[in-house]
């Protein structure tokens, strides 16, 4: 899973209102690549780290964060979710036969177990496994414009060269959604030590959402 770098994408999308204000935090500063905890273990697969693969375990950690919402982590942040998941069931595989074992996929419901307040995820697809689209990228904007509207978190999976399908990688990288100004959805990515990207316009395409609520 590819979890760092960037490439060119076209804005498609006519957003026309600004969604959304910088909620202040030290999340804002969090990266996947962060020397703190960058080479920390991740899964219960094939060795991995935060620093490699931490881009979803990273954007759910800074939603959380911003929503505001207690957790029951002593000194929140990536490397403690992440520590938490790791004993936790929190990261799961498949094998031939798509029976769950040891692997390092994020498992999107169960940060609920730690959150003091409710928590719930939803997943969307733009493109399908294939290649296929399932929206335009414009209507996938809005879509995630919408779901900040409604006062949501949502974790977006992006390709940067690829068309989404599973041959070229699926999305080999996510990154949090944090509000629509001047007609451009700015996200928080997590691979951004040295230097961060601020918009969806700089991947090639929008593949997917993972919707989180949390209050």
């Amino acid at each position: 899973i590819e979890c760092s770098g960037s490439g060119n994408g076209d804005d498609n999308g006519d957003l026309d209102e600004d969604i959304g204000n910088i909620v202040a935090g030290d999340y804002r500063n969090w990266c996947q690549d962060d020397p703190r905890w960058n080479n920390n273990r991740l899964g219960t697969g094939d060795y991995t780290t935060i620093g490699e693969n931490g881009c979803t375990s990273t954007s759910v950690a800074m939603a959380i964060a911003k929503s505001k919402v207690s957790t029951k982590l002593k000194n929140f942040n990536p490397a403690t979710l992440v520590n938490w998941m790791n004993k936790n069931g929190g990261y799961i595989g498949y094998d031939a036969n798509n029976n769950i074992i040891n692997g390092n996929l994020f498992v999107w419901g169960k940060p609920a177990e730690i959150i003091n307040g409710s928590y719930s995820s939803n997943r969307t697809e733009f493109i399908d496994k294939q290649g296929n689209e399932l929206m335009t990228q414009g209507q996938a904007k809005k879509f995630i414009a919408g779901q900040l509207k409604n006062g949501l978190y949502p974790i977006v999976g992006v390709s940067r060269y690829g068309d989404c399908s599973e041959k070229q990688g699926r999305s080999g990288h996510w990154v949090l959604a944090d509000r629509v100004q001047n007609g451009e959805i700015k996200i928080l990515d997590p691979a951004c030590y040295g230097g961060r990207n601020e918009t969806l316009t700089t991947f090639n395409k929008i593949c997917e959402v993972v919707v989180l609520g949390i209050k």
